[in-house]
């Protein structure tokens, strides 16, 4: 029983080492690192994100999905503070996207194209995510008007995170498509820990996230190549590039055989079968963080020691709530 109290210890402290390593790395090579390191943030922040829009739509809609994950969503919500990862970007920022040297031929890019606007949105969004479960407990209409707000800063601060990566790239659809993403990754979070009793309905809201995603991962494609914009082309020509075409495949195969197994009631209700998928799903989207920010400019070994550095410091004070069953 003594020894039960150090674990979170052990985990903190081992996240802390990590982190560390990974600092050293990014002050070697710093743009390497930093994108490195947002490939980390962008998963990490995912939790937070993704649960908080679960726990709004929870209130919003009541039902069995609330009563049975609520607690658990709550939880995962209050990972805010994994925000802290974001603070080297916030500093050097310019390092990373080059916002100087960027076009500013819109009202959105003259405004949202530079260290200030980027370091406040992620703050905002980190503020809108401290407030989500306290307005997931108020009224109805508080929680829907929390929800559209915290959809605008989502959208804001994931478009900020991302798209500049390949400055001349704009998609109005491409934060929904991140969000399909951060909602897939806290849900997968949400059925791995969720109890047998719980199966069906693990199954159908797993089924509903990949549809989400699918869909919103489709029609960026879809939008760019139809209409052979040179934007699209500077996004997705490094991203089809090398070893990470065959990545391409990969995300797509993550997505597409899960839906399509999750069709059929005995796998849709089926412990084994839930947890599987969730897992494979879960692989799939670590995977594609690194397809979003790494290509052609690398960063790997950041990438995946602040990561594990992230979720050992967040796990250190985190316990999944034993929830009441329906």
């Amino acid at each position: 029983m003594t020894l039960r109290p150090t674990a979170p210890l052990i985990r903190l402290i081992a996240g802390l080492l990590l982190l560390a390593v990974a600092g050293l790395l990014i002050a070697d090579r710093p743009e390497p690192g930093l994108a490195g390191l947002l490939t980390a943030s962008v998963f990490a922040s995912a939790i937070p994100i993704g649960a908080a829009f679960l726990l709004l739509g929870m209130a919003l809609t009541g039902g069995r999905w609330q009563r049975e994950f609520a607690g658990a969503t709550d939880g995962l919500a209050r990972l805010a503070p994994i925000f802290v990862a974001f603070l080297p970007l916030l500093l050097f920022s310019p390092a990373l996207y080059g916002w100087q040297g960027m076009e500013r031929d819109s009202t959105f890019r003259a405004l949202f194209l530079n260290e200030w606007s980027y370091a406040l949105v992620t703050i905002g969004l980190l503020l809108a995510l401290l407030i989500a479960p306290w307005c997931a407990t108020r009224s109805r209409a508080t929680a829907a008007v929390a929800l559209i707000l915290f959809v605008i800063l989502q959208g804001l601060a994931t478009s900020l995170w991302l798209m500049p990566l390949a400055p001349g790239y704009f998609s109005s659809g491409f934060a929904l498509y991140v969000l399909s993403l951060q909602v897939s990754i806290a849900l997968c979070l949400l059925v791995l820990s969720a109890p047998a009793a719980r199966t069906p309905l693990s199954g159908t809201l797993l089924l509903v996230a990949v549809l989400f995603w699918l869909y919103f991962a489709y029609i960026q494609y879809f939008v760019s190549w139809n209409v052979n914009s040179a934007a699209g082309l500077e996004w997705f020509e490094p991203r089809s590039a090398g070893l990470w075409r065959y990545v391409e495949y990969l995300l797509a195969a993550s997505g597409a055989v899960p839906a399509a197994l999750l069709l059929f009631p005995p796998i849709r209700q089926s412990r084994r079968w839930a947890v599987a998928l969730a897992a494979i799903i879960l692989a799939g989207k670590i995977v594609e963080c690194l397809w979003l920010a790494l290509p052609g400019r690398g960063g790997l070994a950041v990438a995946f020691l602040s990561g594990a550095g992230l979720m050992l410091a967040a796990s250190a004070g985190f316990r999944l709530p034993r929830e009441a069953g329906p």
